[in-house]
C-alpha cells in the first residue's frame, strides 16, 4: 500500500463525535407549496397591481373603464404568483434531492488500520482520508501526505485548479484564504492526484456549511424594490 496510517480506532472516533459533533449539514427545512403562495402574494409589485385591480373594479362598475381591463390585471397577478411560487418550489426541491445525494457519498477513511468505505456523514474530526482524482473533499482539512489539484469552484466561482501540498500534523489555516497552499475545503473537487488528509473541520463548522447557513439567511431579505 502506498500510504499506511493507523487512522482512529472505534474508540476514538466516538470520543470525536461528541466532542466536536458529526459531519452533517443542517437540513433547511423549505416552506410548503401554499405557504409559498401566500408568501409571494404578499409582493410589493402584486400589492400594488391589486389594488390597481380594485380600482379598475370601481371605475368599470361606474362605466369608466372596461371590464377586460380589471380581467387582465387579475390574471397577471394570479400568472405571476403562481409561476414563482412554483419555480421557488421546484428549485428547493431539487436542492434537497441534491442534499440527500451529497449524504450518501462514500469516502476511503483510514480506521483502525486499515481503509474503510464510510458514508460522509460519518467523518469525524482527526480522521485521515485518502482522497484520489475524482473524490469531493468530505469535510475541511488539511494534506499531510501525497499532493492535488483541486477544483474549488463551487465555493469561489473560480474554475482555476489549485495545488495543494503535504504540511504537518496540526496544521490550521492562518486566514480564510482559499488558495491556502495546504487546506482542503469541504465541496471541493480533486481533479488530479493522491493524498492523505487530515480532516479538522467538520458538519456546519466546515466552511461550506457557514456558506450553506448565509445562504438560507440571505434568501429572506428584502430585494431593493
Amino acid at each position: 500500500m502506498k500510504y499506511n496510517y493507523p487512522g482512529l480506532s472505534a474508540e476514538k472516533v466516538v470520543e470525536s463525535r461528541d466532542t466536536h459533533g458529526t459531519n452533517d449539514l443542517t437540513m433547511i427545512v423549505g416552506e410548503s407549496f401554499f405557504s409559498k403562495l401566500k408568501h409571494n402574494f404578499k409582493d410589493p409589485i402584486i400589492i400594488i397591481l391589486n389594488v390597481a385591480l380594485v380600482f379598475i373594479l370601481i371605475l368599470s362598475f361606474f362605466g369608466q373603464s372596461e371590464w377586460y381591463e380589471a380581467l387582465a390585471i387579475g390574471v397577471a397577478v394570479l400568472l405571476a404568483v403562481f409561476v414563482s411560487t412554483f419555480s421557488e418550489y421546484k428549485n428547493e426541491s431539487s436542492f434537497q434531492k441534491l442534499q440527500d445525494e451529497a449524504s450518501k457519498i462514500l469516502c476511503n477513511v483510514f480506521r483502525d488500520g486499515k481503509i474503510t468505505e464510510v458514508v460522509i456523514n460519518e467523518i469525524v474530526k482527526g480522521d485521515y482520508v485518502l482522497l484520489q482524482s475524482g473524490d469531493k473533499i468530505p469535510a475541511d482539512g488539511y494534506v499531510i501526505k501525497g499532493e492535488l489539484k483541486v477544483n474549488q469552484a463551487s465555493l469561489t466561482g473560480e474554475s482555476d485548479e489549485i495545488t495543494k501540498a503535504p504540511t504537518e500534523l496540526g496544521y490550521s489555516l492562518p486566514s480564510n484564504n482559499f488558495n491556502d497552499p495546504h487546506y482542503l475545503f469541504r465541496g471541493s473537487v480533486v481533479d488530479d492526484g493522491e493524498a492523505v488528509a487530515v480532516i479538522d473541520t467538520v458538519g456546519d463548522q466546515s466552511f461550506y456549511g457557514q456558506l450553506t447557513k448565509e445562504l438560507s439567511i440571505s434568501s429572506d431579505r428584502l430585494s431593493p424594490l
